[in-house]
């Protein structure tokens, strides 16, 4: 994984910018894209199949304004507010996997 493409995707994704593309979504996630990309327009089914993917280990806490994240070993907390649940999973996810990949 790569933290700068995965940086690109959390702006566009942050920013709800629709220029996000499958090929972004792809390089950061592979085989797991498609749910990314899902995520991204809002489905929870996507974005949970991601998040035990890539971040089996964190668990999770979701309502319908926001999302958190807190690993089993009691590492950071990510959270994230949006007015998509799905959407705001992905969020986190990103910004743990970046978080990750600065260890």
């Amino acid at each position: 994984m790569n933290a700068k493409r995965h940086a690109v995707v959390l702006e566009k994704v942050e920013a709800g910018d629709v220029s996000a593309t499958y090929g972004e979504f792809d390089a950061c996630f592979s085989r797991d894209a498609l749910n990314a990309m899902s995520a991204y327009i809002g489905s929870l089914d996507a974005a949970k199949a991601l998040h035990n993917a890539v971040l089996a280990e964190w668990g999770w806490y979701l309502n319908r304004l926001s999302c958190k994240l807190v690993h089993a070993d009691y590492s950071p907390v990510y959270g994230q507010r949006t007015t998509t649940p799905a959407r705001a999973w992905l969020i986190v996810i990103i910004k743990a996997l970046i978080a990750q990949e600065g260890e």
